[in-house]
């Protein structure tokens, strides 16, 4: 029984991790191809380069996003681990 409380917390775990990290991942590509669309419609080329440039999201949203993906991905492993060591620690009768 234990293991298997234990092995059903790790999906779960899991699903949210990758659940937030594909969420993280979309805004990014979203707020990406927000910008390209904006470039495209607001530019107007005026000697071969463009007069008005709409700014990429700021650096640290992106950092941002790439720090929540890297520790999800951690507490996934983490969980991994606690469980992992949880087995090895249970009696079978």
């Amino acid at each position: 029984m234990k293991i298997w409380v234990i092995g059903h917390s790790i999906v779960h775990w899991a699903a949210e991790a990758e659940a937030e990290g594909r969420r993280l991942k979309n805004f990014r590509e979203r707020c990406l191809d927000q910008d390209r669309m904006e470039t495209k419609k607001k530019g107007r080329k005026i000697g071969g380069l463009k007069s008005r440039q709409v700014p990429l999201p700021p650096a640290s949203l992106l950092q941002d996003t790439h720090s929540l993906l890297q520790n999800n991905t951690g507490v996934f492993r983490k969980a991994c681990k606690c469980a992992i060591h949880a087995a090895s620690k249970t009696t079978w009768l």
